[in-house]
C-alpha cells in the first residue's frame, strides 16, 4: 500500500505519521517487524474505512495514534495467547487438541462444549470459533467476516450467554 502504490492522500498521511505510530508499536510490542505490521494494518484500515474517523473527536493523528495502539495491545494479547497454547502443547497432540483418553471428566465436559456450540446460530457460532477455538481478537474476527467490530462483539456475548445457558442445562 505505501511506497508509492497507495492514493495520493494516503501516501501523504503515512509520510506524516507513519514514524510516530511505528515507535508506538514499537514501544509496546518490542519488535520493529511486529510494528510495522500494526501501523500497516492501521492504514489498510483508515483506507478501507475513512468514515470510522470523525474529526469531531479529535485529529487524526490522534485517531491514528489510538488506532495503532489498539491494534498494538492487540497483538500482544493475541501474541500471549498463541505462547500460551504452545506451552501447553505437551498436553495436546500434534494437531492442538486435548488428549481426552486419560481423563474421562475432560471427555465428557469436551462434549458438552462440543454440543452447545453445534446449537448455536451459525453467525455465532461462527464468532465463537474464530475467537476461541482459532485464536483471533475480536477485531481480527470483524476483520475476517467483514463485519463491523461491534456486531462481533455483541455475537460473541450473545453467543456466552447461550453457551452458558446451554451448558448449565447439561450439567
Amino acid at each position: 500500500m505505501m511506497g508509492g502504490s497507495g492514493p495520493p492522500a494516503v501516501e501523504e498521511l503515512h509520510r506524516r505519521h507513519a514514524s510516530a505510530m511505528r515507535r508506538i508499536a514499537a514501544s509496546l510490542l518490542g519488535d520493529r517487524s511486529m510494528a510495522e505490521d500494526v501501523v500497516q494494518d492501521v492504514f489498510l484500515g483508515l483506507w478501507r474505512r475513512p468514515a470510522r474517523f470523525d474529526p469531531a473527536k479529535g485529529s487524526l493523528r490522534s485517531f491514528l495514534i489510538m488506532q495503532t495502539r489498539g491494534r498494538a495491545i492487540d497483538t500482544l494479547r493475541s501474541d500471549a495467547s498463541r505462547r500460551s497454547r504452545e506451552r501447553l502443547g505437551h498436553h495436546r497432540d500434534p494437531l492442538g487438541r486435548i488428549d481426552l483418553r486419560d481423563d474421562p471428566d475432560a471427555r465428557v465436559a469436551s462434549f458438552v462444549v462440543r454440543q452447545s456450540i453445534a446449537q448455536l446460530p451459525e453467525h455465532e457460532r461462527q464468532v465463537i470459533h474464530l475467537t476461541y477455538l482459532a485464536g483471533l481478537s475480536y477485531r481480527e474476527a470483524a476483520a475476517e467476516l467483514g463485519l463491523p467490530e461491534g456486531t462481533v462483539k455483541g455475537r460473541i456475548r450473545a453467543a456466552l450467554r447461550r453457551l452458558r445457558v446451554s451448558m448449565a442445562a447439561a450439567t
